[in-house]
């Protein structure tokens, strides 16, 4: 349902629940925009139906702009996208937000405030690597488990099973937690780790219900507990009295290995919260150990976390991401923030693009690049986060471009070179500029197919275009000629048996003859005949037709 309306006095019921079933159905969607107002409301709310879930994402066409986002009536809403920065973020009456196991985490990124009722949550318990995955997995020996580990090791199984080792960063957590290990007769589900949450609150987070990535117990005889995820917080304020959890599962039965406890980090100016917090490894045949947990009022240094690519590149590069470790004030992005470097030079500001292309990730594009050698991207100051902290300090990119080639030289009729000719690789995008010897040299990614054109002004080319399957090494002498046109210029004389047709052929070009008696309808007169450096000629027999048309096309 969408309501946008200049007035709205409507006092009726509005539902998208699902419906009763085995498996209930999952809330539908309300979308509203009150007059006047730049900011719209996203309601999914299943009227207390525990059903299925709610995919949401792009692909489902939500807004774009900032919105309020309220879940509530037992909902489950599931990101199939990372969400854009959402205005506000309301959660109640049984209302989640969570994560598929597919994906490496959650983050969430909101200008004002987020609540999340008594009986709601934010989670994205067990959805961390499955059972005997991940660096810290827990191992397995005489069919028992042993924990899986991440911020605190995992612990051993009663036959001697070690326990999962730790991993991944205290203060700024984003790894997912372990797996368990196997214990025996079969794979019954259980023991994956904790899955890893990022949340940045540009107002006040509010915690009554619970904010959780708790690795789930074992289930399987005598296997090894999921150790829990990541939570990484960054708030004004921080109040409640719920939860907030990354602890590690149980180990089953007397067997399994307890998982190790996550990490939680949380960067929070004024914390009123009074609820409970817990990195506690599980219990088992030995308890997983304590993860981590840090706090401070202190907002952490807004930084460049990763950029990519990075290193020997082996295709063409057109655009650099840059991931900050905090959510991006979108106002700031600038091309004037970044600085791009190539073998040739700095490229000019007007061909540079930057788009957020995710909360914390800045797109800078750029002309194709696809001349080997080292590059760099600089990043300086004039962007801020979603805090209003500038950049703490500039930072620089390398990478190195190391590509197969495509290479050859371009002349006239002449035999002389041409200089300015400007070849176009396609579908990649690539180009290169022929010198003044007539010389040219394109870089393709490694293992390109395609095809190359060459272009200046109106004049044509021999041949037109030249393709290419899987270029994984150089491939030189290839070579083009250009003329002003490939169009025969042909004479005709009649004899006494027929009609010849003469003209001025050019190596490379293939010509076809169309005959036709009506100007229109053209069909093909014998064969193509390849080009030749010289006069060519084609005779036509004299037929019984009262007026035949003759017409001789090129093609390079």
């Amino acid at each position: 349902i969408a309501i946008l309306c200049p007035s709205n006095n409507f006092a009726g019921t509005l539902a998208a629940s699902g419906g009763e079933g085995i498996i209930a159905g999952g809330a539908g969607t309300i979308y509203s925009k009150p007059p006047k107002s730049p900011v719209g409301r996203l309601l999914i709310d299943n009227g207390r139906l525990q059903g299925t879930n709610t995919p949401l994402g792009n692909s489902l066409s939500i807004p774009t702009a900032p919105f309020d986002l309220a879940i509530a009536g037992d909902a489950i809403v599931v990101p199939l996208t990372p969400l854009a920065a959402l205005n506000n973020l309301t959660l109640n009456t049984g209302g989640r937000l969570t994560a598929r196991a597919s994906d490496p985490n959650l983050p969430l990124a909101v200008l004002g405030d987020v609540t999340i009722g008594a009986d709601s949550a934010i989670t994205v318990d067990g959805k961390g690597l499955g059972q005997g995955a991940g660096w810290g997995r827990g191992a397995s020996f005489s069919s028992q488990g042993a924990g899986g580990g991440y911020g605190g090791m995992g612990g051993d199984s009663l036959s001697g099973a070690l326990g999962g080792t730790n991993y991944g960063l205290a203060l700024q957590p984003t790894d997912r937690g372990s797996g368990g290990g196997i214990g025996g007769y079969g794979y019954m589900g259980g023991s994956e780790g904790g899955g890893a949450i990022r949340l940045s609150v540009g107002g006040k987070l509010i915690v009554d219900g619970s904010l959780s990535a708790k690795g789930n117990l074992g289930l399987q005889d005598n296997s090894g507990g999921g150790s829990g995820g990541s939570i990484w917080v960054t708030a004004r304020t921080l109040t409640g009295a719920g939860s907030i959890l990354a602890t590690g599962g149980d180990g089953e039965l007397l067997g399994g290995g307890g998982g190790g406890g996550g990490r939680i980090a949380l960067y929070i100016p004024t914390n009123e919260f009074a609820g409970q917090m817990s990195v506690a490894g599980g219990s088992g045949a030995n308890a997983g150990a304590l993860g981590t947990y840090y706090f401070t009022t202190n907002l952490a240094e807004f930084q460049v976390q990763t950029a990519t690519p990075t290193g020997t590149v082996n295709n063409v590069v057109a655009s650099v991401d840059v991931t900050f470790n905090e959510v991006v004030d979108a106002a700031s992005v600038s091309e004037a923030a970044f600085g791009v470097y190539t073998p040739l030079g700095r490229v000019a500001e007007s061909d540079l693009t930057s788009t957020l292309v995710g909360v914390s990730t800045i797109r800078v594009s750029f002309p194709p690049q696809n001349l080997s050698g080292d590059y760099r991207l600089e990043v300086g100051q004039g962007i801020i986060n979603l805090f209003g902290q500038p950049l703490a300090q500039p930072f620089t990119n390398y990478f190195t471009l190391d590509l197969p080639t495509i290479s050859g030289t371009v002349t006239n009729a002449a035999g002389l070179p041409v200089a300015g000719v400007m070849l176009q690789a396609e579908p990649e995008g690539a180009a290169a500029t022929t010198d003044a010897n007539g010389n040219y040299s394109i870089g393709v990614s490694l293992g390109w197919s395609g095809f190359v054109t060459p272009v200046l002004d109106t004049n044509a080319f021999v041949p037109g275009r030249l393709i290419y399957a899987d270029v994984m090494a150089p491939v030189s002498g290839q070579n083009y000629l250009m003329v002003s046109t490939v169009a025969p210029a042909v004479v005709s004389a009649v004899n006494d048996t027929g009609l010849l047709l003469q003209w001025s052929g050019i190596p490379g070009v293939s010509y076809q003859a169309f005959w036709s008696t009506n100007l229109v309808d053209w069909q093909p007169w014998s064969v193509a005949l390849p080009g030749t450096n010289g006069v060519m000629q084609l005779a036509v027999p004299l037929g019984t037709e009262p007026a035949v048309f003759f017409q001789i096309q090129a093609a390079n």
